[in-house]
């Protein structure tokens, strides 16, 4: 699932390049809310401060609702979350959204760009879910849970629902998974080292 780039609506901003264009000419006069350290929207906001170059504060909380009640407040001014937990405040006027930072537009936000369209050409950043089992549970055991959970997030009631907040299912099996795994660990670690982000 993308995160969706929202800010306030006293922020005299429409779009990610009006947001760039005042952050650059006021370093360090606005502030982003982030849900906890190395998460989805911390990661993707501190990388997008580093490829376009911008300085906006980041303002650390124990969880996205906390952030989010911030950002409508207008205590904060920018919050990368997910659209699950973000449109509500955009359909209700209190945050504005700009863009969505997967790499494709989601139906369910087709009128929004992505960053990659407004003008960060290889942005592409998704929160994704997994189970895992302990190293040692058998296998058969393993493979019938996959089996499970890939006819559940294949049937058509989830597909319809998960389209409707943004999201897809690639219903992986277990080996797609593992590897899958083990390349956004390394894409993400890439990031971390990138972006210079520290465990506090």
């Amino acid at each position: 699932m993308p995160g969706l780039l929202t800010v306030h609506p006293g922020v005299p901003a429409r779009n990610v390049q009006e947001l760039v264009a005042l952050a650059k000419a006021k370093p360090g006069a606005l502030a982003y809310g982030q849900a906890g350290q190395l998460s989805s929207g911390h990661l993707s906001m501190e990388l997008l401060k580093q490829v376009a170059g911008v300085d906006i504060v980041s303002v650390p909380y124990k969880g996205g609702s906390a952030a989010l009640s911030d950002a409508a407040a207008g205590n904060i001014q920018v919050l990368i979350n997910s659209p699950v937990s973000a449109m509500p405040f955009v359909n209700a006027g209190r945050l504005r959204a700009l863009a969505t930072t997967g790499a494709r537009r989601p139906a369910a936000f087709s009128q929004l760009p992505t960053l990659a369209e407004s003008g960060y050409p290889g942005f592409d950043l998704n929160e994704w879910y997994g189970l895992f089992a302990p190293a040692r549970t058998p296998r058969a055991v393993v493979e019938r849970i996959n089996t499970e959970v890939r006819r559940i997030m294949a049937s058509p009631a989830m597909v319809k629902r998960l389209a409707e907040i943004g999201a897809e299912s690639p219903a992986m099996d277990t080996a797609r998974f593992a590897d899958f795994v083990t390349g956004e660990t390394a894409r993400w670690g890439e990031v971390v080292r990138k972006v210079g982000v520290k465990l506090e």
